[in-house]
């Protein structure tokens, strides 16, 4: 996966052996740029790996007119916090990093992630984007420190793949995403957003710190002289602008829904500067919305049909998106076919539409709010709400436990204590429920869509006009009530493309600012379709019966294997009761399965890059 990594050990030893193993890890596809830098004596090495040619993209190289040693993935949207106009992203880090210091980022507007390395005071320093969107992990042992994109050339570096953090696992088989900085290693931690990572190779020792705090509470809006929904308007234009820039290459992923329709309602020009694409069953009212949207506008169009024919190759996609994520992501899988498109269809940047629930959240997941969580005035009934709401029942409705009885005593409180972790820095923020508004961006979107993103990072850029931070900012400040249904984005709308309000929102069949009557009849309407089969209303996957017909032998050929069976976490018994009930139809256990398998083929992928390590590495001569 594109991205950066890098080894410094405190030792002085040459790291150039380790750094020949962590970069492959990183190369998914044969066509991916790589760079590589090694410190003067060899005790530390940084490491690129990108989308396209170093030598041809803006994106892909590393920047050399700084006092630092500087690796960088990702891309920066406003070159005011640089202080000069260029299109090297790395270079106009560099040199705000030169000139400013850690304060260069507290208004950078950007998704990031880059490596800093000074070889005369022997220190490393990472940071990422105040979201965090680029995941970055990393792992300290015996005066060895490693740092990736990805967990995989971690492993490849030296870490152990075979010691899992249960308290990750809790939280994985709970939520159906990490919290704070878990994944499923022990020794493998991520990076908080807005992070300002400290690594001394002199003292071995290692401070992780955040230039920025999403839970910090904003200052309320205010109500007098602009109406906010006019100020999120022109902030939200303006990070949709700085996302689209020339519109070289730019796709967007459309479909029926509100997101991703008000960054092509808000988006300059006729027609604006994208070519969208939308994944869609035949006949789907995604598809029909989608088209009259592009029609309206005069932009390009495609449709790429989901249809049962990637399940011929489920094995494959599984494994695809369990190597990219590192079995770190609970995903369906469906977009995996998608993948390559991109490139043919000449798409080097993706706009989509994630973080745009934080303007409805009414209709947020797993976080949805509804009337009880609007009535919560204290930290434990928060807690209390999100007990119940979060999980996401992968455990739930088992005739015997999948894990083994040292391991089933402790999930639950395990989970509950991340729960706690994760909302306990949010005490400061005076409106109990505006507190679920900061732990969807700390939690969901950056533990769980970051991930997502990560899929599509394989071979085009996302970008996400949502997650911009003066933008984000303004939402966080307005007053919950403003922010639970679809007002803020059907003023956009009306003020800049009036015709959008009249084509049918395919996440309720009726279109935007229909009256609640219609809405529930629209919706009753959509849901007896689609039980009768009638083309068109079908959902996008149909995942369990799936797993019980085409997916049932890769069901069977990795949860009934014996290296899944045996694993010390599982209960042999129950992991077979499960996948007997659900192929039976006796029980509904379809995101456990998946779970499960996700989990079992990430732990082989790293057992299996552990092992190729191993058989690169030389034999230690003498001691260290």
């Amino acid at each position: 996966m594109p991205g950066i990594c890098g080894i410094v050990d405190a030792q002085g030893d040459a790291v150039e052996p380790t750094l020949d193993r962590m970069v492959p890890a990183m190369r998914h596809h044969a066509w991916y740029g790589e760079r590589r830098f090694a410190s003067t004596l060899g005790s530390a090495g940084l490491g690129r790996v990108s989308l396209c040619d170093e030598s041809r993209s803006r994106q892909c190289r590393a920047a050399a007119d700084s006092p630092l040693t500087i690796v960088f993935d990702g891309e920066l949207y406003d070159s005011r916090s640089s202080g000069r106009e260029t299109s090297d992203h790395a270079a106009r880090f560099a040199a705000g990093i030169a000139a400013r210091g850690k304060s260069f980022l507290a208004d950078l507007n950007g998704s990031f992630a880059a490596a800093l390395w000074d070889d005369a005071a022997k220190r490393l320093t990472l940071c990422n984007d105040r979201f965090g969107s680029r995941p970055v992990y990393f792992a300290h042992r015996d005066g060895r420190f490693l740092f990736a994109s990805n967990i995989a050339p971690l492993v490849a570096g030296g870490a152990s793949a075979e010691d899992l953090n249960l308290k990750g696992v809790a939280q994985f088989f709970t939520f159906g995403h990490y919290f704070g900085d878990d994944t499923s290693l022990a020794e493998v931690r991520v990076l908080p957003a807005g992070a300002w990572c400290v690594y001394d190779a002199q003292t071995d020792r290692l401070h992780v710190d955040r230039y920025h705090r999403l839970e910090d509470p904003r200052p309320a809006a205010s109500l007098s002289g602009k109406v906010p929904f006019e100020r999120l308007d022109e902030l939200f234009h303006a990070a949709v602008a700085r996302r689209a820039g020339d519109g070289d290459g730019l796709g967007l992923a459309l479909s029926g829904g509100l997101d991703a329709r008000t960054i092509l309602g808000v988006m300059d020009g006729s027609p604006p500067k994208v070519a969208s694409v939308c994944y869609s069953v035949p006949g789907s009212l995604d598809d029909r919305a989608s088209r009259a949207m592009c029609e309206q506008v005069g932009s390009p169009y495609r449709n790429y049909v989901l249809s049962t024919s990637f399940l011929s190759q489920f094995r494959e996609h599984l494994d695809g998106m369990v190597r990219l994520t590192d079995g770190q992501y609970l995903s369906q899988c469906i977009v995996m076919p998608t993948l390559p498109m991109y490139r043919e269809w000449g798409m080097t940047a993706l706009l989509r539409g994630h973080a745009g629930e934080l303007l409805h959240m009414r209709k947020a997941y797993n976080y949805s709010i509804d009337a009880e969580a609007l009535a919560i005035r204290t930290q434990s009934d928060l807690e209390s709400w999100l007990q119940r709401r979060l999980p996401a029942y992968l455990l739930a409705g088992l005739a015997a436990p999948v894990f083994r009885p040292s391991v089933e005593r402790d999930i639950a409180a395990l989970a509950n204590e991340s729960l706690r972790e994760a909302i306990a820095p949010l005490e400061a923020i005076e409106s109990v429920p505006q507190r679920i508004w900061h732990l969807f961006l700390l939690g969901r979107l950056r533990r769980e869509t970051s991930l997502s993103m990560v899929k599509f990072r394989s071979v085009v850029e996302p970008r996400l006009p949502y997650l911009d931070n003066d933008f984000i900012d303004a939402v966080l400040s307005l007053p919950v009530e403003l922010k639970l249904g679809d007002e803020v984005q059907s003023y956009m709308l009306r003020k800049r493309r009036p015709g959008f309000l009249k084509i049918v929102n395919a996440n309720t069949g009726a279109p935007l600012g229909a009256g609640p009557f219609r809405n529930k009849a629209t919706s009753f309407a959509r849901r007896v379709f689609a039980k009768l089969g009638l083309p068109g209303y079908q959902p996008y996957e149909r995942l369990g019966l799936w797993l019980r017909r085409e997916a049932a032998a890769t069901v069977r050929d990795v949860l009934l294997d014996e290296r899944c069976l045996e694993r010390p976490i599982f209960s042999a018994d129950g992991v077979r009761t499960a996948v007997d009930n659900h192929l039976a139809g006796r029980r509904n256990h379809t995101y456990l399965l998946m779970a499960l398998m996700i989990f079992e083929l990430g732990r082989r992928w790293l057992g299996e890059v552990a092992r190729g390590a191993e058989e690169l590495s030389p034999r230690p001569v003498g001691n260290r």
